[in-house]
């Protein structure tokens, strides 16, 4: 249960951004292809890649995300390395891998959010995950707090949130299945 709550803070936490970038098809293709290598790469280094971070995901544009994850790699002393990953999949830099990956994550979060009809569901997700979190032994208090208090900030945007208004919707609509499968592997 656990796990699947973790799932959902990821998913919901890239939905906050209100600064959208347009997609194309071949955009979306290249990530799915990068992805399964991406994660396995940050789960191996996520020891190091852990550590308290300045992003903000709930006021943050996709450049300040693509920034702050930037920085991170740096400070880790794994950027060359990461940057070289992803030459291999056609990406010309980490920026526009991260500019390219908050958005697929945002747009695909506001499409599932539309499909289901209501903000509701979305609501009842981070309220089960918020409480899930709370009896987590895998995490660590500071984890914890930090988890806890952008859930707490999703849950705000959520209530004010209208119907969302994204044209990488229509585009990332095909996708859809691939990205959830995607998304749920990450977590294993």
């Amino acid at each position: 249960m656990f796990k699947k709550a973790i799932q959902a803070i990821f998913l919901f936490v890239f939905a906050a951004s209100v600064h959208a970038i347009d997609l194309s098809s071949s955009q979306i293709e290249k990530w799915i292809s990068a992805a399964p290598t991406v994660g396995k790469w940050m789960a191996k280094n996520q020891d190091v890649l852990d550590q308290d971070t300045k992003i903000n995901f709930f006021k943050d544009s996709p450049v300040q995300i693509a920034a702050s994850a930037m920085s991170v790699l740096k400070d880790a002393g794994l950027y060359g390395e990461f940057n070289k990953l992803l030459q291999t999949f056609g990406y010309q830099s980490v920026e526009s891998f991260f500019l390219q990956h908050s958005q697929i994550i945002q747009s695909f979060v506001e499409y599932q959010m539309q499909a289901s009809g209501t903000m509701d569901e979305a609501e009842k997700g981070l309220n089960s995950a918020l409480s899930e979190l709370n009896k987590s032994e895998e995490l660590s208090e500071s984890q914890k707090e930090m988890l806890a208090g952008q859930m707490q900030g999703l849950l705000g945007q959520l209530k004010k949130k209208e119907e969302p208004k994204n044209d990488n919707l229509s585009i990332i609509k095909p996708y859809a299945p691939q990205i959830q499968k995607l998304l749920e592997s990450f977590g294993d």
